[in-house]
């Protein structure tokens, strides 16, 4: 299959904020409730796209999984990351979030550190 990438666009939006959800599809944490999750990500990506943000998130739909699409993102993101002279690339995921955390490993990646988080609201999650 041949990809080519390209960086978004302000008239992608409506469609990258539809995969949004897929972002708490593998489980997040019990303090965390899963529509948190999605609309923290969804003005990420609007804050991303309004601001042209070289680091805007990256999110791939499911018919496009186990095509290659995950590690072509990935080394884009590695040239890119070395044209500018950064000396590493660090991801954050999920800790239930085994099927990235499996790809991010074969590609290389490592966990550096553990971030520990003790939600202080009794309803957090709600």
């Amino acid at each position: 299959m041949s990809l080519r990438l390209r960086p978004a666009r302000p008239a992608d939006l409506r469609f990258l904020l539809s995969l949004a959800p897929r972002l708490a599809e593998f489980g997040v944490p019990p303090w965390r409730a899963r529509a948190q999750v999605v609309d923290a990500e969804r003005r990420a990506l609007t804050r991303a796209l309004e601001a042209g943000s070289p680091d805007a998130p990256i999110l791939i739909t499911e018919d496009a999984e186990r095509r290659g699409v995950g590690r072509a993102l990935l080394e884009a993101a590695e040239d890119w990351a070395r044209g500018r002279g950064h000396p590493f690339i660090s991801l954050n995921v999920f800790t239930q979030n085994t099927r990235a955390r499996s790809v991010y490993e074969r590609l290389g990646y490592g966990p550096e550190t553990l971030r520990y988080v003790k939600p202080l609201e009794q309803n957090a999650a709600s």
